[in-house]
């Protein structure tokens, strides 16, 4: 089941996405990029990337990698997120919302 940002975000995501193409958010970065890079971190397939993706729904999201994947967020986008909102990331889209919220292109 989906987390309930998740599936808020869905809708939004919706309109950035065209079929098999990414397109550009906010004028830089694309989505395929940001779902590119969190595979890397995951060790997984691109192609297993959704928002849905997160602990409760794919046993590799371990507590380590959530840490590795937050800390890596903060680096890569040059953003700080508070000790609340690393404890509210539960999926890759509450993860993307987050960044979003500070302005991260993703």
């Amino acid at each position: 089941m989906a987390c309930t940002l998740c599936r808020a975000a869905a809708g939004a995501l919706a309109s950035v996405r065209t079929g098999s193409t990414a397109r550009t958010y906010y004028g830089s970065g694309t989505v395929s990029e940001f779902e590119d890079w969190v595979a890397a971190i995951l060790e997984i397939p691109p192609g297993e990337v959704t928002d849905d993706l997160g602990p409760a729904t794919h046993g590799g999201w371990t507590s380590l990698r959530h840490v590795q994947l937050v800390s890596a967020a903060q680096r890569r986008y040059d953003v700080r997120l508070s000790a609340r909102e690393i404890r509210s990331v539960r999926c890759v889209g509450d993860l993307r919302i987050s960044l979003r919220h500070k302005g991260a292109p993703v």
